[in-house]
């Protein structure tokens, strides 16, 4: 024990806050033109995080017979992996109860996650007594069933961005792309929350405010027609 409080008089450190960013419309559908180009596993993916919105942890986490649901057409999140510790992953449920949802995914992706799925299981059998991954069936792992190290997403998607000079964003603002572009196109708040995972709508309004002002700044624009100077005119 000590007597005297070492903090005392200092003061508290600054978190720092990264900014939000997000690809527009015309950006996302480039950036997906791109993951075509890659391997499938990579496109995958990141399309879970542009498209589904899932965290980084979480798509590591996903697991084929436990998350994937074939007949509702997407993916359970239950878990996350954020570290990954002497070698071996560090699996938890999500921070935050809301977390965990099912994400209904668009037939395209569903489509391609099936043809993924049939080259990943030929690669297990081919492996044998090779595979590491005991009886996880973890969708995106390394190349002997254990996933990726927890970094490797975002180096690997750096990487992208370079070779195909995509806008520098950060993997996790492919996340925020699929809930911007949900709200330009005028969905419910509350639709967005609960694919999101977030805890409330007023959480996800309070989150990406700037696009919420962005929206309304575009809509009110539509009521210039009422201008008073304007219908003066065409009355003249």
């Amino acid at each position: 024990m000590i007597k005297d409080d070492p903090m005392e008089g200092l003061s508290s450190p600054e978190a720092e806050n990264n900014e939000m960013n997000f690809l527009e419309s015309e950006e996302a559908a480039e950036c997906i033109k791109v993951l075509y180009e890659i391997d499938i596993k990579w496109r995958l993916y990141y399309l879970a995080a542009l498209i589904g919105g899932l965290r980084r942890g979480e798509a590591l986490a996903c697991e084929w017979h436990l998350d994937v649901d074939w007949d509702k057409g997407g993916i359970y999140v239950n878990r996350s992996i954020s570290k990954t510790i002497n070698g071996e992953p560090l699996v938890k449920s999500p921070k935050l109860k809301s977390s965990q949802r099912f994400v209904k995914m668009p037939d395209f992706y569903m489509d391609e996650l099936a043809k993924y799925y049939r080259i990943w299981k030929k690669e297990k059998l081919l492996l044998g007594d090779a595979w590491e991954g005991g009886e996880h069936q973890y969708v995106f792992h390394s190349g002997k069933g254990k996933p990726y190290y927890y970094t490797t997403p975002t180096a690997k998607w750096t990487k992208i961005k370079k070779k195909y000079g995509l806008k520098d964003v950060r993997l996790h603002d492919l996340r925020h792309t699929m809930v911007a572009l949900l709200m330009e196109a005028g969905e419910s708040l509350s639709a967005i929350q609960r694919r999101a995972g977030h805890a409330s709508a007023r959480t996800t309004s309070d989150i990406y405010g700037h696009v919420t002002e962005k929206l309304e700044n575009s809509t009110v624009k539509h009521f210039n027609q009422f201008d008073p100077r304007n219908l003066a005119q065409k009355q003249s």
